[in-house]
């Protein structure tokens, strides 16, 4: 008998203990709820600063008050889950808005052509995102959203058919790298690059990353010639290692990194300087001969041929610049030299006349001697005023490229990672791009000067 009274106090107690702990959970869960409720006034107000209409978040808000005033708390849940779901909706109706109407305004500038079909028409579309603004403003962002994606669709099909060569280009340059023997990872960016822009339909980007496979198409292109220019090389008895040093640090510092544009502007130069080098062998050549020709003035011309043999000696390891620094030294001295023994003989033939009668006699002597020495100093002065140019296009095509990595960076942060808004990139992009003029217009004119000098 007192086994069974203690069993009987034993269930009243865990029952008790248990009507104590749901009283516990509820009151836990009311306390929960309620401060959830409170938070969505925050969630109204950060609507409301974005310029979104809130009369269904603030409707929403007073049921959700009212079924927790009537503890319905299931309902209370959904409510709260319902608002976040609007907010999320509108954060991303007026991103997309934002989005959609500058692609499309970018279609429009660029005319590029809509795929073709009876309900993609330009006032088709324009009609569905006015509708999707009106969606939008009528607090419909799921609306909004769903017309935006159809309208969104068209534009995205529309730009692979308009861009989609680019991933053909991609291909052919791939097999170009690969029998060049270059290594593969320099298109690996561009392809994965380009997938992501095809994708989201950022023509900004495209734009940038068309420009950016036509530089490293033309890069491969300066490469294959420069290799090209190997045999000839081999001919002259000259060493290629200057210039394949140069190939192998433009592929690595340059074209795998992505930097195509100055790739492209140092693989010019390189190909301008085998050229060049090429050029250099046949003037010290001809120079040579010219020299062997003069047999009276041999000892006269001592230092000019030992300039060429120094020159050919340069020209022979890569030197190319101290080459033909060396060969104009020499063409000066055997120049200067043969002025020189012109006017000696001119004088020795009219020793005693008078000056009117030696300037009859050998008009034809001065004007030589003259024309000579006038030659010599304008090539003197035209090397020298080269050469400050030549160092200041240097100069200027290094802020070039600085100034124009800088727009790529920008973009990237702007259109990639988002780190500014409109006006701070505007800005800075505008200010970049005239800074870049100054510097192009300034190139393009000292470029002019140093080709007519060629």
């Amino acid at each position: 008998m007192k086994i069974n009274i203690i069993l009987r106090i034993l269930v009243v107690i865990a029952m008790v203990i248990l009507i104590l702990n749901v009283s516990i959970g509820i009151g836990e869960e009311e306390q929960e709820l309620r401060s959830e409720l409170l938070k969505l006034s925050d969630v109204k107000e950060e609507m409301n600063n974005a310029g979104m209409g809130v009369t269904r978040v603030n409707d929403l808000i007073t049921e959700g008050f009212l079924q927790f005033n009537n503890n319905n708390f299931n309902k209370t849940k959904e409510i709260i889950d319902s608002i976040y779901n609007i907010r999320d909706a509108a954060f991303n109706a007026q991103h997309e808005l934002a989005d959609v109407n500058q692609a499309y305004l970018y279609f429009k500038e660029r005319n590029i052509s809509l795929i073709s079909t009876i309900s993609t028409t330009s006032t088709k579309l324009e009609l569905d995102l006015d509708y999707a603004q009106r969606e939008y403003e009528k607090e419909n962002y799921e609306g909004a959203l769903q017309t935006l994606a159809k309208v969104m669709e068209v534009l995205l099909s529309s730009i692979n058919i308009e861009y989609g060569y680019l991933n053909d280009t991609l291909t052919h340059i791939e097999e170009k790298t690969i029998s060049l023997d270059l290594s593969k990872s320099i298109v690996v960016m561009l392809k994965s690059l380009l997938s992501e822009a095809l994708e989201t339909g950022k023509l900004q980007g495209i734009e940038i990353i068309e420009q950016d496979i036509m530089d490293l198409n033309k890069s491969l292109a300066y490469y294959q010639e420069i290799k090209a220019l190997n045999p000839a090389f081999e001919a002259k008895n000259l060493s290629t290692q200057r210039i394949d040093d140069e190939l192998e640090s433009i592929e690595i510092d340059n074209l795998i990194q992505g930097d195509y544009e100055t790739a492209l502007f140092r693989l010019q130069n390189i190909k301008e300087l085998g050229e060049k080098a090429l050029e250099l062998s046949d003037e010290i050549n001809e120079l040579e001969e010219r020299i062997a020709k003069e047999k009276e003035k041999q000892a006269d011309l001592k230092q000019a041929k030992t300039l060429l043999k120094e020159a050919e000696h340069e020209l022979m390891v890569g030197n190319y610049e101290l080459a033909m620094s060396k060969l104009a030294s020499a063409m000066i001295i055997y120049e200067s030299t043969k002025a020189g023994f012109l006017v000696k003989k001119a004088s020795s033939q009219s020793f005693g006349m008078s000056i009117k009668e030696f300037i009859e006699k050998n008009w034809s002597y001065i004007l030589i001697v003259f024309l000579i020495i006038l030659v010599v100093f304008i090539t003197s002065r035209k090397a020298l005023i080269y050469g400050l140019r030549r160092k200041k296009i240097a100069k200027l095509n290094k802020e070039l490229v600085a100034n124009e990595n800088m727009v790529k960076k920008l973009q990237k942060d702007y259109f990639k990672h988002k780190k500014m808004g409109r006006d701070s990139y505007d800005e800075s992009y505008d200010r970049l791009q005239e800074r870049i003029m100054k510097i192009k217009d300034r190139l393009s004119q000292l470029n002019k000067k140093v080709n007519k000098r060629k």
